[in-house]
């Protein structure tokens, strides 16, 4: 089982960058993932990732607690992300001098897939998450 957390702190409000991330079915702002397609709202929704040449991805919103800024969402297994039991968490939290900390954590079953290429091949997507929600605010 792999327990995967990448933090990022945001030269944005947590506002601002709660703002972005509250939004579950628009991912505009991140690159490759102009096609999105929004089925269902609130806990349940599913956003479906359609990237060219790529089996669709569905990421299944769990939960969002408006106040905490923070939600869940799960990842069906995929050809694209072959993992089992696939949860994610994410908050925004302030990092007490006026901007923002973001917190993308996971857990999941890598399968097949050796441990440490798993848990690079995750962090660097979410890392490239975190690069784009900084441009997008300019921070």
């Amino acid at each position: 089982m792999v327990d995967l957390t990448v933090t990022r702190e945001i030269n944005a409000s947590t506002a601002d960058v709660w703002a972005v991330l509250d939004d579950f079915g628009n991912l505009s702002w991140v690159p490759g993932t102009d096609n999105v397609e929004v089925i269902g709202e609130g806990a349940g929704m599913t956003r479906r990732l359609l990237i060219p040449g790529l089996d669709p991805i569905d990421e299944v919103l769990k939960s969002k607690d408006v106040a905490a800024k923070t939600f869940s969402y799960t990842i069906p297994k995929n050809s694209v992300i072959p993992f089992d039991d696939y949860q994610a968490n994410v908050s925004v939290v302030s990092n007490g001098s006026n901007g923002a900390k973001v917190v993308w954590h996971c857990t999941f079953d890598e399968g097949d897939m050796a441990e440490a290429d798993a848990e690079k091949m995750i962090s660097g997507s979410y890392s490239m998450m975190l690069d784009a929600l900084a441009d997008k605010l300019g921070a």
